[in-house]
């Protein structure tokens, strides 16, 4: 059963998801969005701002679209005032690939003026994995094949064998400031990658003694 995705100030995940927004909106973001050569800034806003959304909840952007075309709450609380059809978000979105997006992004969280951390009382650590778009045809790939390789191979009986990498971010709670982001070949569980980020939370001075 899918989400009705209604808003709720209330509700701690709709907050974070409204701290994105409020990054999209800014003036940073759209200076970099110009900077990139990225043509009309409104609907790459309202471009990612869906796709986000989609993402955020792991939902199909079909039901996303019509989510939003229907309520009027959701369409207010991403502050869209008229919308692009479908097949103009997919064309407009599929002409760059994820690598200038994730630019942007990383950019404009460097500009932005985050509170001097003073003490971190509760830190959010979260791994996701990231499957390359390699086409192994869910064919087997030996190890010799890759020994020269930044990637590893995992097999599922769903998928067979793919490549992945794990990605393992850490923030601060109270003020949402990524801290440090690790990322690992092949598909560890979370628990094996817990030592090491914490080995580089303290390299870089941000983990003390006695925290």
């Amino acid at each position: 059963m899918k989400i009705p995705l209604n808003p709720d100030k209330k509700d701690q995940v709709w907050n974070l998801f409204s701290k994105i927004l409020k990054v999209i909106d800014s003036r940073t973001f759209q200076q970099e969005l110009a900077r990139n050569g990225l043509n009309n800034i409104k609907n790459h806003q309202i471009i990612l701002k869906i796709i986000l959304l989609s993402i955020f909840y792991q939902l199909d952007l079909n039901y996303v679209y019509n989510k939003i075309i229907s309520r009027p709450k959701l369409k207010k609380f991403l502050d869209i005032d008229e919308i692009l059809s479908l097949k103009q978000i997919r064309k407009i979105y599929h002409r760059y690939d994820e690598c200038k997006y994730l630019e942007l992004a990383l950019k404009t969280l460097n500009k932005m003026n985050f509170k001097e951390i003073k003490r971190i009382d509760t830190m959010i650590l979260d791994s996701t994995s990231i499957t390359l778009d390699l086409k192994f045809g869910g064919k087997y790939l030996s190890k010799q094949k890759l020994l020269t390789k930044d990637y590893k191979r995992v097999y599922s009986t769903n998928n067979g064998h793919y490549a992945v990498f794990k990605m393992t971010l850490a923030i601060d709670k109270k003020i949402c400031k990524p801290l440090t982001i690790l990322i690992h070949p092949g598909a560890p569980h979370d628990t094996t990658l817990f030592d090491d980020m914490l080995n580089e939370l303290k390299r870089r001075k941000i983990l003390k003694n006695g925290n």
